[in-house]
């Protein structure tokens, strides 16, 4: 949710201060130790959901501090407002991605975040799939986020896995495109889309495949089974986008026989995952 602009100058000036809010309502600025403190003060305590997802967006200029770093997992942990805990979330994950892949902390981080994911608001994991989708991860993160792509729980948790996955697969940095997401990345989208019950959860899946169409020989015939058998035709659509460029066709094309689709588009790393309700 946006903040109406009325409401999020008042909740800068509350953080900031009238001067700040005046002469640099947007700037990023690192801020001194004192406004830090403050700052994380107001991001645990404030009553106002408004001035803690304000306090969190300032303090994600600030995550070079480790203290900042504590108070945004708090945050995570304990927020019950969606908006302050995506903010929260956002600033982690955007530290992790440039921190060291060796990092104790940066590991906890990525873990406290993948634990968080169930549970959370679907804000979180919007805000969290685009840096985690650019971050180095080991191998037992990325199979952390392949177990949650094939878990029991709810849909729209393996939809963002499965979107993650496929973002993760298309990176050319080699330490982001691991061998193991290369290798078992595919087969956690194949099983996904030929058995997910959910069409959503098959639908990101079939997208998340156009990614590699061209690259890995598993891809096309997943697809061309889900185009020739699901019974959900926004499924059957997104396999048809997905193998369009395999066949050298338009990927933009509409499908034949099927409506105008709702969810289906292309994505890059810094874009969210089809916005539909799991089922």
């Amino acid at each position: 949710m946006l903040l109406p602009a009325a409401e999020a100058a008042n909740a800068r000036e509350a953080v900031f201060g009238q001067a700040a809010t005046e002469e640099a309502p947007d700037r990023p600025v690192d801020h001194a130790p004192d406004a830090r403190a403050a700052l994380a003060d107001r991001l645990a305590s404030a009553s106002d959901p408004v001035v803690r997802a304000a306090a969190a967006r300032a303090l994600r200029d600030s995550t070079a501090d480790a203290g900042v770093r504590e108070a945004l997992r708090g945050s995570v942990a304990h927020e019950p407002d969606p908006e302050a805990a995506s903010e929260s979330a956002a600033a982690l994950a955007s530290w992790a991605s440039g921190a060291s892949p060796g990092d104790l902390e940066r590991r906890a981080t990525v873990a406290g975040l993948l634990d968080a994911a169930p549970g959370a608001p679907e804000a979180v994991r919007l805000r969290v799939t685009a840096p985690l989708a650019c971050s180095p991860l080991a191998r037992d993160e990325e199979a952390r986020i392949h177990a949650l792509a094939t878990s029991a729980g709810e849909a729209d948790v393996r939809r963002f896995a499965i979107d993650l996955v496929g973002r993760r697969m298309e990176q050319d940095h080699p330490d982001v495109r691991s061998p193991a997401n290369a290798e078992s990345g595919p087969a956690v989208l194949i099983r996904a889309l030929l058995s997910d019950p959910s069409p959503a959860v098959r639908e990101a899946a079939a997208l998340a495949l156009g990614r590699v169409t061209l690259a890995d020989a598993r891809a096309a015939p997943a697809l061309a089974t889900a185009l020739a058998r699901d019974p959900d035709w926004e499924v059957r659509a997104a396999a048809a986008r997905s193998l369009a460029p395999a066949a050298g066709a338009d990927p933009h094309a509409r499908v034949a026989s099927s409506p105008p689709p709702r969810a289906i588009r292309t994505r890059t790393c810094a874009r969210s995952p089809p916005r539909r309700s799991g089922r």
